[in-house]
């Protein structure tokens, strides 16, 4: 499920509680948007490889780079991938601390953002899915387009490693490049446009 508001609403403020239990989908979800003005020019804060391995690191984040970025006028910021590195119990705690920068937040997923485990990439981002939503995205701020992707293409369990975990390559597959197709066609041809996504 997919909404994209091309005038001043901002972001969804809440989400029908249907849409997040397992089971068939809804026939209708209600989103409530609430007005906001929007200037053209605007700040951001962008975060890449935040990585933390422990719950200490999470703490470092909080304490070297959070702190610092509280009051910065910023319009919302974005992490482009690797938000963890692979322990994914981490990402409430990780939120929590982001959250405190008190503006609304968006990712990407990375290569360290998925689910080793999973057989092949159909299954690789359903954790990140169930924290954040979904794995491709956009949003529209002041006049631009925002277009949040993931190109961590994951191949799928190597039981001859010791871990277990199998390789990855940078693709965009046909649904996700549909996808922005879709958006594009509605973006004026002067528009910025930004991209965001985590491997080359």
């Amino acid at each position: 499920m997919f909404t994209l508001r091309r005038a001043r609403p901002r972001p969804p403020i809440s989400v029908s509680p249907a849409s997040r239990r397992p089971g068939p989908c809804p026939t209708a979800s209600t989103f409530r948007c609430a007005a906001t003005r929007r200037r053209k020019n605007f700040s951001a804060i962008l975060f890449t490889d935040p990585q933390p391995e422990s719950l200490a690191e999470v703490g470092y984040i909080r304490d070297a780079v959070v702190a610092q970025t509280v009051e910065a006028p910023a319009a919302f910021g974005i992490t482009h991938g690797d938000l963890m590195f692979d322990d994914l119990s981490f990402y409430d705690r990780y939120n929590r601390v982001v959250g405190a920068i008190g503006v609304p937040w968006f990712n990407c997923c990375g290569n360290h953002d998925m689910n080793y485990e999973a057989h092949d990439n159909t299954l690789s981002r359903e954790t990140f899915k169930r924290v954040f939503g979904a794995r491709w995205y956009a949003f529209q701020w002041g006049g631009a387009t925002f277009s949040c992707s993931t190109n961590v293409d994951y191949r799928g369990t190597n039981p001859a490693r010791r871990n277990g975990h199998g390789t990855y390559r940078g693709f965009f597959g046909e649904r996700q490049l549909a996808f922005v197709r879709n958006v594009l066609a509605r973006v004026r041809r002067e528009d910025l446009v930004v991209f965001s996504f985590h491997i080359r």
